[in-house]
């Protein structure tokens, strides 16, 4: 098929190397002159393991090419897929923009592609509101389909190749082949329903996935008021069938660029409908209340301390992106330096200048090239991301160069508390007990638990 993707950000970029690896003769259109002008020159806009390499692939060997305008498109196209923002708006409804102007541009096309799909994440009920516009209704009706991505960042390949599943909302069921051979290259299983179906299975996932990080914080919250150690109990609970294994991360919260987004846009389109979502608000109240939470065991770590220094290590939410739009950093650093601490910055993933961009730090930052440089002389230390340079490296060495009270706040619980504790750090995560607390209780040598992340051997220091 002959098949135009527009927007070539990570969704897009990831759609039209799929596709064309899979056989499809694809067009990128990309407006932003700066993103096209990087995918011309043969490069990857976005930080996705994998994907650079099967980008390459895609251009050099399948035909893979790139346009600033849907207009700019030559010839006769079967499918278009739309793949352009829905970023949030004023009180954190969807903005629709990007997605209604691509359509708008797709209807001026003559002749019209069989296919229109949008992989875009909208609203329950955007695409019933479309239909019933006089101007789009006969394009809608008969050529639309909702194809919402279920893309995780880190994974983004594999999940493109073997999706856990595929969802097609259409009205005309005389589609359903034409988008079989679209996604003839994802191997799982497909649901076909309406595209208000299709819509809230998309958002439903994800404000589920969100209670679930909530839930794992606030039970966090009573492990901690009852003495119980929370990696065990998860554990104690992942293997009953029915719960499983996958989203208890007590920590920050949630902060992917999905999950805050589209929390938001469910609340404010129940709004819009006159219902209630009572869970689904604690969900995002208990996720905000974590990054406060953060910041104030920093400030009680060093409370007594002339001129505190902290060292925040990671900037992203996730070790596999460099993806920003709601990481958590960008409330934890203003907050502390609202509170008076000077802070310093290390991620390896994200340069200074595109941070700066991202208006993630501004020049009261202190940026450091190494995280041995962030972490000596600090008198805390914050883990914002789980890289792996910081779960593997020797915190036995790391914690000397701190000065008092040498805290660690963890704040992905991914480091082995009984390292910072044997180093004489204080260590801080979240629903974990004081390692420290536990090693005068019992008496004995803090061993590390062959479960806990980062048991296995350290990694020397550069």
């Amino acid at each position: 098929m002959r098949v135009a993707v527009m927007g070539q950000g990570y969704v897009g970029i990831t759609a039209a190397t799929g596709l064309a690896v899979d056989g499809h003769q694809v067009i990128g259109v990309e407006q932003d002159g700066c993103r096209l002008a990087v995918l011309a020159a043969g490069r990857v806009p976005v930080y996705e393991p994998g994907l650079e390499e099967l980008f390459s692939r895609a251009v050099d060997e399948c035909g893979l090419v790139f346009r600033g305008s849907l207009l700019d498109v030559e010839g006769r196209l079967d499918a278009v897929v739309i793949a352009v923002g829905s970023p949030p708006g004023p009180g954190g409804a969807a903005d629709l923009r990007q997605v209604e102007n691509a359509l708008a541009q797709v209807a001026s096309l003559s002749p019209v592609p069989e296919l229109i799909v949008t992989k875009t994440s909208i609203p329950p009920g955007t695409s019933a509101a479309w239909l019933a516009r006089p101007g789009l209704a006969p394009l809608m009706r008969d050529r639309y389909v909702h194809n919402p991505e279920f893309l995780n960042q880190g994974t983004a390949i594999q999940d493109w190749r073997e999706p856990d599943r595929v969802v097609a909302g259409l009205w005309n069921r005389e589609l359903v082949p034409a988008v079989r051979e679209l996604f003839a290259g994802c191997m799982s299983p497909w649901v076909v329903t309406s595209p208000t179906g299709a819509e809230m299975i998309k958002y439903m996932s994800n404000a589920y996935l969100a209670t679930r990080i909530s839930f794992a914080n606030e039970m966090a919250r009573a492990c901690e008021a009852v003495g119980a150690q929370v990696d065990d109990v998860i554990e104690g609970m992942s293997h009953d069938t029915r719960i499983g294994r996958l989203f208890w991360r007590p920590g920050i919260g949630y902060g992917d660029s999905c999950l805050p987004k589209d929390v938001d846009a469910l609340l404010r389109c129940a709004d819009a409908h006159g219902f209630a979502m009572p869970l689904v608000e604690a969900t995002r109240r208990v996720n905000q209340e974590q990054r406060g939470e953060l910041v104030r065991r920093v400030c009680e770590a060093v409370s007594g301390v002339r001129r505190p220094r902290v060292a925040v290590l990671g900037l992203a939410y996730e070790p596999h992106s460099d993806d920003l739009r709601a990481a958590p950093s960008r409330d934890v650093i203003p907050e502390l330096l609202s509170a008076g601490l000077e802070v310093r910055v290390w991620d390896p993933l994200i340069g200074r200048s595109a941070a700066q961009a991202q208006g993630v730090v501004d020049d009261q930052v202190h940026w450091q090239e190494s995280f041995v440089a962030a972490v000596r002389g600090a008198h805390v230390t914050v883990v914002l991301t789980e890289y792996p340079e910081l779960v593997n490296a020797d915190w036995t060495a790391l914690v000397p160069l701190l000065e008092q009270p040498r805290a660690v706040v963890d704040a992905k619980n991914c480091l082995v508390p009984e390292k910072i504790a044997v180093a004489g750090g204080r260590y801080r995560g979240f629903g974990r007990v004081s390692a420290e607390a536990e090693f005068v209780h019992r008496g004995d040598s803090p061993a590390v638990p062959a479960g806990r992340p980062g048991a296995g051997p350290a990694r020397s220091l550069p």
